[in-house]
């Protein structure tokens, strides 16, 4: 059994907050995050409550250490070191943007009785094939053919087309820029997510659980990929956005109802 991080490599990891509240502590997709990913998602709903964020090791300000190799497992238990480090024993977890969801996944079934509540936003218990298709087809653009045609690739299958026809400078000017100088990270990312497969071990989560993502508007992770994780956490709340793409930060009425969504989860559950 793997040991988690050791306590000085831990601290070395970055990690911020912001607000005041209750804590949730967030883990994202691919990219280097900062607190206003959450906040600027969950206006609302983090008014009261004060999220943790923090860099995946190899990226942002977190070095990777000696014999580092990532994977979803370790991502989480570098965040459970955080969260142990911080002295909160039943912390309120969100997982955004894919990999941040199967992280949080990851989490919570390594400690099931600790985890106060659980939202997880655009995952899967196991990569379907048109999943794995598409994380193949932007690893081998992003490894030969560099970032602007993983770039581009990854713009088309996020945005819909209206609004890449409106925006395509805005987003090719700063979408997923945070980790373009960090490209072998970012294809391990995408190692990780291809390896994860958790649909044995999802009964053991038993922490109030809301599934959220996009109907098959979002055709990276729509609403084909719940079922599965449906099966393994069946006490789980499940809340479909329709008509809405995998970017849903492209419109303000999507980013009220996911915040409103989940405020409300978090009303309900204590957070």
């Amino acid at each position: 059994m793997a040991k988690p991080p050791a306590r000085d490599k831990v601290l070395k990891l970055h990690y911020e907050h912001a607000g005041r509240g209750t804590r949730i502590f967030g883990a994202t997709g691919w990219t280097v995050p900062g607190p206003r990913d959450f906040t600027e998602a969950l206006p609302r709903a983090l008014s009261t409550r004060q999220i943790t964020t923090f860099h995946y090791r190899d990226t942002g300000k977190s070095p990777a250490s000696d014999g580092f190799r990532h994977s979803v497992p370790i991502y989480a238990r570098d965040l459970l070191a955080i969260i142990d480090a911080e002295g909160v024993e039943r912390p309120h977890l969100i997982g955004i943007g894919g990999m941040g969801a199967i992280v949080m996944m990851e989490l919570a079934t390594m400690i099931p009785g600790r985890v106060a509540s659980l939202v997880l936003h655009q995952g899967w218990a196991r990569c379907d094939v048109m999943l794995r298709y598409q994380i193949e087809a932007m690893q081998h653009l992003l490894r030969e053919s560099g970032f602007p045609a993983y770039q581009r690739l990854a713009a088309a299958l996020c945005y819909t087309p209206d609004y890449m026809d409106r925006h395509e400078a805005a987003i090719l000017g700063s979408g997923w820029q945070a980790i373009r100088a960090h490209r072998d990270a970012h294809l391990a990312f995408m190692d990780s997510c291809l390896a994860h497969d958790v649909r044995e071990r999802l009964p053991r989560i038993t922490a109030p659980t809301l599934l959220i993502t996009g109907d098959a508007t979002d055709y990276i992770t729509g609403d084909r990929l719940l079922f599965e994780q449906k099966q393994g956490i069946r006490h789980a709340e499940v809340h479909v956005m329709k008509g809405v793409p995998h970017s849903f930060r492209q419109s303000p009425a999507f980013v009220a109802e996911f915040d409103g969504r989940i405020g409300d989860f978090w009303d309900r559950h204590g957070a």
